[in-house]
């Protein structure tokens, strides 16, 4: 399964250096009411994230085409052809299939299979943009796995647990004798069909939890499929690369944080739901976007480009505005922590009669839950911009 993961980030890698270099092309040369391209190519490097959790749904047609067709109404002859010819060499090697199931989260059609004597999972991939590829996969007791693929190695870094082989050009009874030759032969964990879902969903959770830890992905990796594909990437491609990715860890743990409250808390489920588009979850991965979006409900992202200043909608003074608080609050970030920038801000702000702190969690990331006011409680005093001066007696 380390195979899928690895090939779904260089996927999303690809796609949000391709978005990122257009939009770069696109903001230089087009200007006025062709701003909303602009826009559109930002949303698709914000979207070039990985989702952070998948659910596997069965697919019960027994259509032999749904895994290519799954995501392309079309679908795919050759992939098509190919998944029938992975399974049939599973099948030979006395592999018995599970399943196909689908996850709308990943773009991702997969083909199930167990090996009941020796505790293998095999698992046919389908995807939209990496095409059709097999792991073989065992896993222990002692939390470690061994994934032996038919795909060239895709460049993304592993987490410490994982051992993974790439064999482009083997077969799969090759990679299969590979797999047993190399891999413990005991410790192993059962490969039942029952397990199968519950095993991969947590397999994907438990990797992307640690890319979360690490802050999403690496300059190094980035910098090596950059390369591999031809693309000069400077310091600051490399910090636009990985900012979509900080912005949804920071979405992700405050998510988590709300959801954790609505346990904690034992509110009534209709007065969270009332709420719910007004709570806030404030902890120390938190980003200047966030933070000024949380304070300022009349900022958007994106409000500090400067193709922004033509759109008729928006005040002329609110996005130099929104610039200089974003940089105050981004330098105030760089040398203290989110919380106390954020408390900073209320306060600076005038928000602190109107912000109420609810309460605080522990899990996923220890932090804060505040209630922000209504909108009419939002206009009740005149914005003004922030000094870095605010933030001097902020600790890290």
């Amino acid at each position: 399964m380390l195979a899928f993961l690895k090939l779904l980030l260089a996927v999303f890698f690809v796609l949000l250096i391709v978005a990122f270099v257009g939009y770069q092309w696109i903001k230089k040369k087009i200007k006025g009411w062709w701003s909303g391209i602009v826009e559109s190519t930002r949303q698709e490097m914000a979207s070039a994230v990985p989702p952070f959790r998948i659910q596997l749904q069965r697919q019960e047609s027994d259509n032999p085409n749904v895994l290519a067709g799954l995501f392309n109404p079309q679908g795919s002859k050759e992939n098509q052809e190919r998944v029938e010819e992975l399974t049939e060499q599973l099948l030979a090697l006395k592999f018995t299939r599970i399943g196909d199931f689908y996850s709308h989260e990943a773009f991702l059609g997969l083909r199930a299979f167990q090996h009941h004597d020796h505790q293998i999972f095999a698992i046919v991939y389908d995807h939209f943009a990496a095409g059709v590829w097999c792991d073989q996969y065992r896993r222990y007791d002692d939390k470690t796995s061994w994934t032996y693929v038919n795909k060239a190695d895709e460049l993304a870094d592993r987490p410490p647990w994982s051992n993974a082989k790439y064999f482009p050009e083997a077969t799969l009874e090759e990679i299969l004798q590979a797999l047993l030759a190399d891999s413990p032969s005991t410790g192993i964990l059962g490969s039942g069909a029952d397990q199968f879902v519950k095993a991969f969903e947590a397999h994907y959770a438990k990797e992307m939890n640690w890319r979360i830890t690490r802050g999403g992905v690496s300059e190094e990796e980035i910098r090596r499929v950059a390369e591999r594909d031809g693309i000069e990437m400077t310091d600051e491609d490399v910090r636009r690369v990985q900012q979509p990715w900080k912005e949804a860890i920071s979405d992700f743990l405050s998510e988590r944080m709300l959801e954790n409250w609505k346990t904690k808390s034992e509110q009534p489920a209709e007065l969270f739901e009332a709420q719910q588009h007004r709570l806030v979850g404030v902890h120390k991965r938190m980003t200047p976007r966030k933070i000024l979006a949380a304070v300022d409900d009349e900022y958007y992202d994106g409000a500090e480009e400067d193709e922004i200043e033509s759109n008729e909608e928006v005040d002329e003074d609110d996005p130099k505005k929104w610039r200089q608080d974003l940089g105050m609050v981004e330098r105030a970030c760089g040398s203290g922590n989110p919380v106390a920038v954020f408390h900073a801000f209320l306060k600076k702000r005038q928000k602190t009669e109107t912000f109420q702190l609810l309460g605080t969690v522990d899990r996923p990331i220890q932090g804060e839950i505040w209630l922000k006011p209504t909108r009419d409680e939002f206009h009740a005093d005149e914005h003004e911009g922030i000094d870095v001066s605010d933030f001097d007696d902020i600790d890290a």
